[in-house]
């Protein structure tokens, strides 16, 4: 379908992305609508179907359960942190792409383009697309477990040649530490689609096969960090993705939640609290990808205030290559 049949919905019911936003969506070449108040959303949503809508958190809890946009892709812009929104994220059918607002009220415009990209194309993997032109990067091949703390190594040096803060680094750390584990011990399946390696001790070793190798990237363009990690399993979906973090965003004491989650579900929980942005792109049983962003350029004040992105994207287009590319 060309991008000029594709209609697109974008509604914030009060702050400076107006705008910006609208700049930004008529640039994908695709059909816009842009009410101006609730009511004319209420009418447009009534009266019309959408490829994709763009919306504040706050005018979509306020329709009514029948005019949510079910059937519609999703895009949720907040200004509150997803673990203040738990009882509502789970009554969201859809609930796949959040992008969090900076402390002045800005949406990222190229993360709200990326992601209607994303959204409107198959092509949904790799972290450079996230990136101003000219990012430097560092590629590294996951084969056993006894490789994991080496190549985090060379991820942190990467970032000290860049100059990036320390509370930066530390915070890549943490996530190469959760996503590499999960690579290594909860992503591989047999041909049954029975994980292989999940229940083994942490300390326990693993030689990879070489279907099991999984995909370590490093990139920086001065503004942010990216670390991709992809493995070759696809194994995870939307609803399980938002139900750890569900899990992990439980009222109940850090002490007690904790060990409810373990595995997977501990590492991506983890993972998100360590990132400005988390990205799970996914090609079913075939591939998955883990992006981490870091906004290095920002001040420490206004790191403090961060709550993070989270998008969810989906391919179903057969993977020819092991980590690029496509067939068909």
């Amino acid at each position: 379908m060309l991008l000029s049949k594709r209609k697109i919905l974008f509604f914030e019911s009060d702050g400076p992305n107006k705008v910006d936003c609208r700049r930004i969506l008529l640039s994908t070449g695709a059909q816009c609508f842009f009410p101006k108040t609730f009511d004319d959303l209420v009418e447009t949503i009534k009266t019309d179907k959408f490829d994709i809508a763009v919306i504040d958190v706050d005018s979509h809890q306020k329709l009514p359960p029948p005019l949510r946009l079910s059937d519609t892709k999703l895009v949720l812009l907040s200004d509150k942190k997803l673990k203040d929104l738990t009882e509502y994220i789970p009554s969201v059918e859809n609930f796949s792409n959040f992008l969090t607002k900076s402390p002045s009220g800005k949406v990222n415009e190229r993360d709200l383009l990326v992601t209607i990209h994303n959204l409107l194309s198959d092509d949904i993997f790799g972290l450079r697309r996230y990136l101003n032109w000219g990012a430097s990067n560092e590629i590294f091949y996951l084969r056993s477990s006894g490789e994991r703390r080496e190549y985090i190594e060379a991820v942190l040096n990467f970032c000290q040649r860049m100059q990036v803060k320390n509370i930066f680094i530390h915070s890549v750390q943490r996530f190469c530490e959760e996503i590499l584990m999960n690579a290594i011990y909860d992503a591989p399946r047999d041909r049954d689609g029975n994980e292989v390696y999940a229940k083994l001790p942490r300390t326990q070793h693993i030689l990879l096969k070489p279907e099991e190798s999984a995909r370590l990237e490093v990139a920086c363009d001065g503004n942010r960090i990216a670390v991709s990690v992809t493995d070759l399993f696809g194994a995870i979906s939307s609803k399980t993705l938002i139900a750890f973090l569900m899990k992990g965003f439980d009222k109940s004491s850090y002490a007690s939640r904790m060990p409810t989650l373990g595995g997977a579900g501990l590492g991506i929980y983890l993972c998100y609290n360590s990132v400005s942005n988390l990205i799970v792109n996914v090609s079913p049983e075939r591939k998955s990808e883990f992006i981490g962003l870091f906004e290095i350029g920002r001040s420490l004040k206004d790191l403090k205030k961060n709550h993070a992105s989270i998008n969810y994207f989906r391919t179903d287009r057969v993977i020819d290559h092991m980590y690029n590319g496509y067939a068909g």
